[in-house]
């Protein structure tokens, strides 16, 4: 769960980090259903049941995830998850960039999967900070693909990943960030990604109002040869 960067008490307690502030609670209303409450709880009893002796897999729950240093608003909650290669501890707030960033050397997996993610996600500075840790993995697969990536960003019209030629490469960063959450994006791209997204619903709206006016056209023309026959 490697995020993108940019150089206790009551549950109202805040986490600090520097001078930015990352809540522990989001302030807004949990609102859930009798099945959904059951769901969330079974899942999170069942995992940690399943990982009650592995000491480096963690489970949690319905927790404020952080994955942009500095930008406390960066932040998501999942209902249940688990995390590989990081210690059984108690936590208030689960911050990317402390917990998992410092694993990629140690998890190669970790680092495979983040590599790819960043790069068809279009993160570029997130993607090459992944590829410096990568290089010092234990696992010499991984190393190799840190290098691949680095080339890839480096050389976009030529280089190539396996098969996928550079033409195939940018279709299919351009599909995955078009159906990603815009939250996964680094800042600019996520900017951008959003004015696309305004701008299609945009059309999508007067394409609608265009095939109503037709539809409302045609039921005129209906409704008025319907009378001239009645007639």
């Amino acid at each position: 769960m490697i995020g993108v960067s940019n150089d206790g008490d009551t549950m109202s307690t805040i986490t600090r980090h520097e001078t930015f502030v990352y809540p522990e609670r989001d302030g807004k209303p949990m609102g859930e259903t009798d099945s959904h409450v059951i769901e969330i709880a079974d899942l999170f009893t069942i995992l940690r049941d399943r990982y009650r002796n592995e000491a480096n897999t963690y489970v949690g729950a319905n927790m404020l995830c952080y994955y942009e240093e500095g930008i406390p608003t960066s932040t998501f909650c999942p209902d249940v998850f688990v995390v590989f290669g990081i210690p059984k501890k108690s936590r208030r707030t689960y911050k990317t960039w402390e917990e998992e960033l410092t694993l990629l050397a140690e998890e190669p997996v970790l680092a495979n999967y983040w590599l790819l993610a960043h790069y068809f996600l279009g993160n570029t500075d997130a993607c090459r900070t992944t590829c410096k840790e990568a290089q010092k993995a234990k696992g010499e697969f991984t190393r190799q693909l840190a290098l691949i990536i680095e080339q890839l960003l480096d050389k976009p019209a030529s280089a190539s990943l396996g098969k996928l030629k550079p033409k195939k490469l940018a279709e299919l960063i351009k599909e995955t960030r078009k159906n990603c959450f815009s939250e996964q994006l680094e800042p600019a791209q996520r900017k951008l990604l959003d004015a696309e997204r305004v701008e299609a619903i945009a059309k999508n709206m007067q394409t609608l109002h265009s095939v109503l006016a037709v539809i409302e056209l045609h039921s005129w023309k209906a409704a008025a040869a319907h009378l001239v026959n009645a007639e």
